[in-house]
């Protein structure tokens, strides 16, 4: 890939992240890891609350991301689903 190409798939997965990362903060406390959700309940400002999304994004790796989002028809708009707990209903 050269230099243009590199350039272009770095802003593109930037994108991503922040509209992954705006899907899981929209849904919190859901929308997190359950080892990440009692750090979320006991954050007491916005900031708080945002670290613990950017911790939750850092968290996955690419394979991951991707299987957590639903890219609908219009790309700039994300549907994420819940996480779940293994064991629960």
């Amino acid at each position: 890939m050269n230099r243009a190409g590199v350039v272009a798939a770095q802003a593109r997965e930037r994108e991503l992240l922040t509209e992954l990362a705006h899907a899981i903060e929209r849904g919190a406390p859901h929308t997190l890891d359950p080892l990440l959700r009692p750090s979320w309940e006991a954050a007491g400002t916005d900031a708080a609350r945002r670290r613990v999304v950017v911790d939750q994004v850092a968290s996955l790796t690419d394979t991951s991301a991707i299987a957590c989002i639903t890219v609908s028809a219009r790309p700039a708009r994300l549907s994420l689903r819940p996480m779940r707990v293994p064991g629960s209903s």
